[in-house]
């Protein structure tokens, strides 16, 4: 089992964007922490920051919430390097980390949504919308006449 068939198998998946590193965590347990400890000592050098996202995670268990602190206080990772993304982000931040928490709608979307998102909702109805003002507004103008043959 490869690297990133191991990290599935977890519920941990990542990617690179813009030199960031972003880690998600569907749990967040003894195996998950490890997991994750190995990306941030594999990836360190070559990313501005690290992404953690635990929103999916409500609660980090305290074994492996104390493990990762442990090992975060341990590595020369950078704390202001290292951003987490919801709640259970408290559990696991050290000195320095930061912890994103975003505000979601009844929907599950950010507030603000751009308009442009293509399963959401709220854009497709505002797509709709301009469609059909769009086409109300091409049926009002007046039909100019043809040119006579």
């Amino acid at each position: 089992m490869n690297h990133c068939t191991a990290l599935q198998f977890l519920g941990i998946s990542h990617r690179f964007s813009q030199h960031n590193l972003h880690i998600r965590c569907g749990l967040f347990g003894v195996p998950q922490a490890c997991s994750v400890m190995n990306l941030l000592l594999l990836y360190r050098d070559h990313c501005n920051h690290i992404f953690i996202d635990v929103r999916e995670a409500a609660q980090p268990q305290p074994l492996a919430a104390q493990g990762f602190k442990a090992a975060c206080r341990q590595t020369r990772l950078s704390p202001r390097q290292i951003v987490f993304k919801g709640q259970g982000g408290f559990a696991l931040a050290v000195d320095g980390n930061r912890v994103i928490v975003l505000e979601m709608d009844s929907a599950g979307k950010k507030p603000g949504c751009c308009g442009k998102c293509a399963s959401c909702p709220r854009c497709g109805q505002k797509r709709e919308a301009a469609a059909l003002a769009q086409s109300a507004a091409l049926a009002s103008q007046p039909v100019s006449a043809l040119p006579a043959l």
